[in-house]
């Protein structure tokens, strides 16, 4: 079957040229991309719409690469139109949304490697995989029940309930202060005291990059193979979908010293399964230690990413879903105010709540945070709830 591939050559051109996309609903953990880009350069070109150099794939890449003072980054450009492009943009992201892990695997491979720089992984967040995989550790939100009427602040280990009416004008005056949904959060961490993180630092050797000299090339589909290490578990359905409505719009990494594929393993064998004798392939040139980091770290900084659930909304209502890899059932829920993003809850984030906003933090911050709360009423104060107008099962 003849392959239905829309890459172009790549070109490295100035970030200044550049568009985000403007209503990408993808929210990326660009501190953890950035140290990625450091660690490994840009081993995956962006993907840009020619003619508006709107950026279709690889936004958070770009905002990291531009945070690090790099001048340039690769890209790789697709002729589509604004319906395509808007299914792009969803389908990028949700086709990682629907993977899981080989937990087991996982684990092995991070304890196989001399050190974790450059996997997106602490030490700490290693042991916490070690917890999950054992039971030992859940995340009580994701799972959690709808609202009930007096609204629930869930923090740490710490859960109390507002009575409604303190709630709608505590509400109130904190969107007078900030008047947005992604700005009243900033704000919730602000008034809690989280601790900032270190920013990232410029890179010092910008525009660093492990391609190979002939970046994009179309080879035959038997020329190269599936990591026999990857522990990513993805969804080959929705993949094959999405390639046969939109076709390959962005090459899959291949280190070019084993033919093993670091990134679009799953992109790789939904191609087999529709029979394509060719698929666009990207090369890079790095040792083993560095192959099983970037395979890694690829799936990592995908995990850490979350949506902001109005601009995701506004996207799915005006784009076509057929190979977006949602389906209409998840449009609902998101319509209706239920969960964006499926799966498990990405290691080495804690995921917490305050009324109806959501917010994810580093564990390792929110354990640093913690040993500075006596209780709950600490919490209410940090945030302006009136104590009297709030009430917990455990006094």
């Amino acid at each position: 079957m003849k392959a239905k591939i829309k890459v172009g050559q790549v070109a490295s051109v100035a970030i200044s040229s550049l568009e985000a996309y403007p209503t990408n609903p993808r929210r990326g953990d660009i501190e953890a991309i950035a140290q990625s880009l450091k660690a490994h350069g840009q081993y995956r070109p962006i993907v840009v719409q020619y003619g508006s150099n709107f950026i279709l794939a690889g936004n958070h890449t770009y905002k990291a690469a531009k945070k690090l003072g790099w001048k340039k980054i690769k890209v790789t450009y697709v002729d589509v139109d604004e319906e395509s492009a808007r299914k792009i943009v969803l389908a990028d992201n949700r086709l990682t949304d629907l993977a899981g892990y080989n937990e087991p695997l996982l684990k092995s491979l991070l304890n196989a490697l001399p050190e974790l720089d450059g996997t997106g992984f602490t030490k700490s967040e290693v042991d916490t995989l070690d917890k999950l995989m054992n039971g030992k550790e859940k995340d009580n939100i994701s799972d959690s029940k709808p609202l009930p009427s007096d609204p629930e602040v869930k923090i740490s280990a710490w859960r109390f309930t507002v009575e409604l009416e303190a709630y709608k004008a505590w509400k109130e005056q904190l969107y007078a202060e900030a008047p947005t949904k992604q700005k009243a959060i900033k704000a919730i961490k602000e008034r809690l005291g989280f601790p900032e993180r270190k920013p990232v630092e410029p890179d010092s050797k910008p525009e660093r990059s492990t391609s190979s000299p002939d970046d994009v090339e179309s080879v035959g589909i038997n020329e190269i193979k599936v990591h026999p290490l990857n522990p990513r578990e993805g969804d080959i359905g929705s993949i094959i979908q999405s390639l046969e409505l939109m076709g390959q719009y962005r090459p899959i990494v291949v280190n070019k010293n084993t033919k093993h594929i670091l990134s679009g393993n799953h992109t790789y064998q939904g191609a087999v399964q529709l029979g394509w004798e060719k698929i666009a392939v990207h090369w890079i040139d790095v040792d083993d230690i560095e192959e099983i980091k970037i395979l890694i770290v690829d799936n990592r900084t995908s995990d850490l990413a979350t949506y902001d659930p109005q601009e995701l909304s506004k996207l799915l209502t005006s784009t076509g879903l057929k190979g977006t890899g949602f389906s209409a059932e998840e449009v609902a829920e998101i319509l209706g105010g239920g969960k964006t993003k499926p799966g498990h809850i990405p290691v080495g984030r804690t995921t917490m709540r305050v009324g109806e906003h959501q917010m994810r933090v580093h564990t390792e911050d929110l354990n640093e945070w913690a040993n500075t709360i006596n209780g709950w009423k600490d919490i209410a104060e940090l945030l302006f709830i009136p104590i009297e107008a709030c009430t917990t099962e455990v006094e």
